[in-house]
C-alpha cells in the first residue's frame, strides 16, 4: 500500500483541484477515500468536518481522478485531514 509520505504528498498536489470545489482557507475538510490496489484508484469520497460544508463530493471525487498510486493487493481505506493555510494579511 501507498505510504504515509506518499499520500500526505499526493493530497497537497490536489490542493489546487479542491479550492476549485469550495474548500476555504482555515477550513478544515476530513476527506475519506477508498484506494484500490489493482489499479491505484481512489473511490468512495465521503466528506467531513467544517471544510466539506458547500463542497460537492462529485466536484471532490472529479479533482481526484488523476490521483493514482502504484498496484498494490487488496484496499486501503485513507483519511486525510486538509486544511489551506489562511493568506497572509
Amino acid at each position: 500500500p501507498p505510504s504515509v509520505a506518499e499520500l500526505d504528498e499526493a493530497i497537497v498536489q490536489q490542493y489546487g483541484d479542491l479550492t476549485g470545489c469550495g474548500l476555504r482557507p482555515g477550513r478544515l475538510l476530513y476527506l475519506d477515500a477508498r484506494i484500490k490496489g489493482h489499479d491505484g484508484s481512489v473511490t468512495g469520497v465521503v466528506l467531513g468536518g467544517e471544510g466539506s460544508y458547500g463542497m460537492s463530493v462529485s466536484c471532490v471525487e472529479n479533482a481526484l481522478t488523476d490521483m493514482h498510486f502504484r498496484p498494490f493487493d487488496g484496499v486501503v481505506d485513507v483519511r486525510w485531514a486538509v486544511q489551506l493555510d489562511r493568506p497572509e494579511p
